[in-house]
């Protein structure tokens, strides 16, 4: 899939075409993401997080976009760009053009054209063509100097005898060209115009180097800054998000403090022979654990539910890949296979009740109705032992 751009000139909206049609009749959100400045495009400008540009739902066989003028004005040309949407899983990179450039209208100028001298009669006055203007500066000129030249020689003149004048220095001539035009070409002009901005340029940072005139290419100072404050933004939220891991983190650590003190305190009521202790005792919590090959390991008689849960894992092994079949209070707990099958990790049924005649009906009626085979009690477990099978 690719996307073409095509800038309306009339308009200033932008239509983005793709290649394959987007799903119909389903609502979806946009976002158009700056790959290079790592920030999305909303209606009201550029912001660091995910925001939704346009919100559509395209009807059948619908290929196009429309952006409206006021958002396509924000985007520079030659920007990389991607159209994403998370749900249906569409990431496309295109890159913005520039805008189109409408070619000057020459309009033709038609040409003067000279009449044909005619003869003038004998007795008529012979009329002197005008003179060109280069004549008539020339001609000025020349009034200019002998203006000048008496108006100094009647001030040499009116000037007292016994004051002493300095020397006047001697103007130099300057060349001039008759046959050029007064008016400045445009390489004179551009050159003054580069002049003016390396000037102005200098009085702005009078210690550093001159600084580039801002291009597509070079960010101005305003991007700039808008940039650093979007890194800010960004860092802000990276420490705001490692805060929250080092609190739940401190959090988990505080809950494993937790369940070593009860696993401390459930291991005292193991015997020295590594037996589970059956004394009756105030401990009335029970939990299983189910290995990766089927088998079945349950703890009865724990303080607490977390001290049940630990220890059933341990004993199971934890390089079986066990998981936890789960912890129960003043339960018991049955497990059921088919008769004349061995352990396996898909064949077992378990049951929970108050009682074990109830734990044993409730594993025996899961196990027939899940396998469709008559069934057996491998086993029940119950916590405290009082509610034990005699």
């Amino acid at each position: 899939m690719g996307i073409t751009v095509r800038l309306d000139t009339a308009t200033g909206e932008a239509v983005l075409t793709l290649a394959t049609a987007l799903p119909a009749g389903r609502t979806l959100r946009l976002a158009l993401v700056d790959l290079k400045r790592k920030r999305y495009l909303t209606p009201s400008g550029w912001v660091a997080g995910r925001k939704t540009l346009l919100e559509v739902t395209p009807q059948n066989e619908q290929t196009h976009l429309v952006i409206d003028a006021a958002i396509a004005a924000r985007v520079l040309p030659a920007s990389e760009l991607m159209l994403e949407e998370i749900n249906i899983n569409l990431r496309e990179r295109f890159v913005w053009p520039s805008p189109p450039v409408t070619p000057p209208v020459i309009v033709p100028v038609e040409a003067e054209v000279a009449p044909a001298p005619s003869a003038a009669p004998a007795d008529s006055p012979t009329l002197t063509p005008p003179l060109p203007r280069q004549v008539h500066a020339g001609l000025a000129l020349c009034a200019g100097v002998a203006i000048g030249a008496v108006v100094g020689f009647m001030a040499l003149q009116l000037r007292p005898a016994a004051a002493v004048l300095p020397p006047v220095p001697q103007a130099q001539a300057v060349p001039r060209d008759n046959s050029a035009s007064t008016v400045p070409s445009p390489e004179s002009l551009e050159v003054m115009r580069n002049k003016l901005k390396s000037q102005q340029t200098a009085i702005q940072n009078p210690t550093g180097p001159t600084s580039q005139v801002p291009t597509p290419e070079t960010p101005s100072r305003v991007d700039q800054i808008e940039e650093l404050k979007r890194q800010a933004e960004a860092l802000r939220l990276d420490r705001a998000n490692v805060e929250a891991r080092v609190a739940v983190q401190a959090e988990m650590l505080q809950q494993q403090d937790t369940e070593i003190s009860a696993l401390k305190q459930s291991l005292a009521t193991l015997g020295e022979t590594g037996s589970v202790s059956s004394q009756p005792d105030p401990a009335s919590w029970l939990a299983a654990a189910v290995s990766s090959a089927g088998s079945v390991e349950s703890i009865t008689n724990q303080l607490t539910y977390q001290g049940a849960e630990l220890i059933a894992l341990k004993l199971c092994g934890t390089s079986q890949g066990c998981q936890l079949v789960g912890s129960y209070e003043n339960s018991c707990l049955s497990l059921s296979r088919p008769e004349g099958e061995g352990v396996r990790p898909d064949n077992w049924w378990q049951g929970v009740d108050s009682s074990w005649q109830a734990s044993e009906h409730s594993s025996l009626y899961e196990c027939e109705r899940g396998s469709r085979k008559k069934c057996t009690i491998r086993f029940t477990a119950c916590s405290p032992s009082a509610l034990a099978k005699p």
